[in-house]
C-alpha cells in the first residue's frame, strides 16, 4: 500500500516553495528542454537517414561530453520533444532502461540519473518538487507525445494521496468496490491490494473496469451523492459483457450525477436524456437518443 500521508505533507512551506529546477541539484521533473538539441554523438552521426539510431552506450555517452552539461535529480524525469511543445512520455520499470532511452532518444539532454549517489538533501528536494507538481496539477496539464504509464512510482503515489481524503480509503473500502465491479478475484490472483499494477499484465477490459472502480471509490469516500461524471470512450476497446457490466455500475452508483459521455457505441448512451451527434467537428444533431434511434435517416443511426 502507498505510504500514509497527511495534508501537511503536501501543504508545508518546503513543498510550496519547491523550485524546479532546483538552483543546486537540478531538475526533478520535466519539461526539460534539451540544451544540446543540435549535438549528435559519433555513432548517430554516421547512421544513414531513415535507419533506426543505434543504442548509445554508457561509455560513449560519458566520452562524448555534449557542450552544455545538465543536472537532474533521481526522481521523475520527462524530456521535452524538440519543436512539438510536448514531453516524451515514455516510462520505464527500471533505472537502466530509463538511462538507455535517454542516451539514445535524447542524446545530450541530461546526465544519467542515479539514485545510488543521491544525498538525502537531493532526494528530499526532488520529492518536494514532485509534490508541488502534483498539487498544482502540473502533470495532468502536461502534453505528452506518448501517453505515460503512471501506475507506479512517486507521481502515482502522490496523486493517489491527493485525490482522496488522506488515509480514509481502507482495504475494506477497496474490496467492497472491487467486488462490485467483479475484479476482486483477479486482484487477489495477482498479489492483492499491495501488488503493483503492471500494464502489460492486464487487458483493456480490466483496465477500463479498474477506472470505473476508482470513480466509485472516490465518490463513496467523498460521501457525495451528486456531481459530474465524465466518460471518454470507456467502452471503445472492451467486449460486450464488460460493456454491460460498466453500464450497470454507472446506473447503480451514479444515479444522481450529471454524466457527460463520449462514445461511438450507441448502447452506452441510449438511456441518456440528450445526445449530441458530431460530424467533422460540428454539431449535426441534438435530441433524445431513443427518439433519434427510431427516426429514419438520422446520423445517429448511421
Amino acid at each position: 500500500m502507498a505510504a500514509n500521508f497527511t495534508t501537511q505533507d503536501f501543504t508545508n512551506a518546503n513543498v510550496q516553495n519547491a523550485r524546479n529546477p532546483h538552483p543546486v541539484y537540478g531538475y526533478a521533473h520535466g519539461p526539460i528542454t534539451n540544451p544540446n538539441a543540435d549535438w549528435v554523438p559519433n555513432s548517430h552521426a554516421v547512421t544513414e537517414p531513415g535507419r533506426p539510431l543505434p543504442a548509445l552506450s554508457a561509455a560513449e555517452n560519458a566520452s562524448s561530453k555534449p557542450p552544455v552539461p545538465l543536472q537532474v535529480l533521481p526522481c521523475w524525469i520527462e524530456i521535452g520533444v524538440a519543436g512539438s511543445g510536448q514531453m516524451c512520455g515514455h516510462t520505464f520499470a527500471s533505472q537502466p532502461a530509463l538511462r538507455r532511452h535517454i542516451r539514445t532518444a535524447h542524446p545530450g539532454a541530461v546526465t544519467n540519473p542515479r539514485r545510488a549517489n543521491a544525498s538525502d538533501q537531493m532526494i528530499l528536494a526532488g520529492q518536494n518538487a514532485l509534490k508541488q507538481f502534483v498539487v498544482s496539477k502540473g502533470w495532468q496539464k502536461a502534453s505528452f507525445l506518448h501517453e505515460p504509464s503512471l501506475t507506479s512510482g512517486l507521481i502515482n503515489e502522490y496523486a493517489t494521496a491527493c485525490e482522496h481524503p488522506f488515509g480514509t480509503a481502507s482495504a475494506e473500502d477497496c474490496r467492497d468496490v472491487l467486488e462490485i465491479v467483479n475484479l476482486w478475484t483477479i486482484v487477489m490472483e495477482r498479489g492483492g491490494l499491495d501488488a503493483a499494477m503492471n500494464s502489460a499484465a492486464r487487458s483493456q477490459g480490466p483496465t477500463s473496469t479498474i477506472l470505473a472502480a476508482h470513480a466509485v471509490l472516490r465518490q463513496r469516500i467523498r460521501g457525495s451523492s451528486n456531481g459530474i461524471l465524465l466518460l471518454d470512450e470507456v467502452s471503445s476497446s472492451v467486449d460486450k459483457e464488460t460493456e454491460r457490466s460498466m453500464q450497470s455500475i454507472i446506473k447503480a452508483e451514479f444515479q444522481r450525477h450529471t454524466i457527460v459521455a463520449v462514445s461511438h457505441r450507441l448502447n452506452m448512451i441510449v438511456d441518456f436524456n440528450t445526445g449530441v451527434v458530431m460530424d467533422k467537428g460540428e454539431v449535426a444533431e441534438v435530441g433524445n437518443p431513443q427518439q433519434l434511434a427510431r427516426t429514419v435517416d438520422t446520423k445517429f443511426r448511421d
